[in-house]
């Protein structure tokens, strides 16, 4: 494993879109969600990926794919235990179609409708 972040090792000189807590949600969401995701697709070379992720993280790496105007028109919301989500995109395009979220119907009993549900705090619609 490599990771493609930038690493914020001094307080007083932080990359741009390097993870460095405290964060807030607008740094999350505006700058390091997409350094590391143009990182990461440039690094998967076309290939596909796998990016297993804590929510705030997972929804704004989907913000980025997805693309919308803005957070109120974004179909991102809240997302339970175990949801996936999956973008696809034809060869070649640059746009990402949003196939699947959150979905859980992979899991088994109870959590199949979904358990509980997390989210930044912005898209709790």
């Amino acid at each position: 494993y490599k990771s493609v972040n930038p690493i914020a090792w001094d307080p007083n000189n932080v990359p741009d879109g390097a993870p460095y807590f405290f964060e807030s949600e607008e740094y999350l969401i505006e700058k390091r969600t997409k350094v590391t995701m143009k990182k990461i697709l440039e690094h998967a070379n076309g290939k596909n990926i796998c990016i297993v992720s804590h929510v705030p993280c997972a929804q704004a790496m989907a913000l980025y794919l997805e693309g919308a105007p803005s957070i109120e028109e974004s179909k991102i919301g809240p997302w339970p235990l175990g949801g996936i989500t999956m973008f696809t995109r034809e060869e070649g395009s640059e746009k990402w179609n949003l196939d699947m979220y959150a979905d859980c119907s992979h899991m088994p009993g109870e959590y199949k409708n979904g358990l509980k549900e997390w989210s930044l705090p912005s898209l709790t619609k």
